[in-house]
Order: C-alpha cells, then sequence, then structure tokens
C-alpha cells in the first residue's frame, strides 16, 4: 500500500512544471520504504528505508524501493 502511494505522489510529482527566469524544468525523486513490524524497532527501520533509498538512487533514480526482511 505504501508502494503505491509513493508510486503515485512520484509520478504527480514528476508532472509539475516549475517556472523560472530561464526556462521551466520539472524534478524526480526516489523513496526507500521499510515497515514496522518486519523491522521492529526505530534503528533497523531506519537503516532498511535508508538502504532502501539508496538502491532505488543506485539503480536509475526516480523510482519507489521497499525493503522486506
Amino acid at each position: 500500500m505504501a508502494e503505491n502511494i509513493m508510486n503515485k505522489l512520484r509520478i504527480a510529482f514528476s508532472e509539475i512544471k516549475h517556472h523560472h527566469e530561464n526556462g521551466e524544468f520539472s524534478c524526480q525523486f526516489s523513496c526507500g520504504i521499510a515497515s514496522f513490524p518486519d523491522f521492529d524497532n526505530i534503528i533497523s527501520l531506519g537503516n532498511e528505508a535508508d538502504k532502501a533509498l539508496y538502491e532505488a538512487k543506485e539503480s536509475g533514480r526516480n523510482k519507489v524501493v521497499c525493503r522486506h526482511p
């Protein structure tokens, strides 16, 4: 469910046109997701979400990656 929500947000965000004095541009983002109770403490939850984010960036960016145990 979180992955679907973040993918919808990621796509919608990339469609926003930002205006600048030199023209128009758009932005993209990557997201890492880890969930409770798969990771049962705040340290492992944060670490796994961070690992997922770096995996998303290293595998091409502009994507959502979920970590599972």
